[in-house]
């Protein structure tokens, strides 16, 4: 859920030509990586990231997550209350 209380949950399936590791990050504002996580990742697969944010000790406020694979960077706004 976004906004988010507790925990993220993030779900990515893969694709034929996916084959290695997968970084999921949040960053904060200021650029900082308060969250990383690397998984290696197998073609035509389902992937859940469950991260208790309850856990990371961080303030309430707008962070990013991000997906780095082979090079390339996705990244979206999320909300943690």
């Amino acid at each position: 859920p976004n906004p988010s209380q507790d925990y993220i949950n993030i779900q990515i399936s893969t694709k034929n030509e996916c084959n290695g590791l997968l970084t999921l990050g949040i960053i904060n504002t200021k650029g900082q990586l308060i969250y990383q996580q690397d998984e290696m990742v197998n073609p035509n697969a389902k992937y859940i990231f469950n991260i208790d944010i309850l856990n990371l000790d961080i303030e309430s406020g707008v962070y990013y997550l991000t997906l780095q694979y082979k090079g390339e960077t996705i990244s979206c706004k999320i909300v943690l209350n």
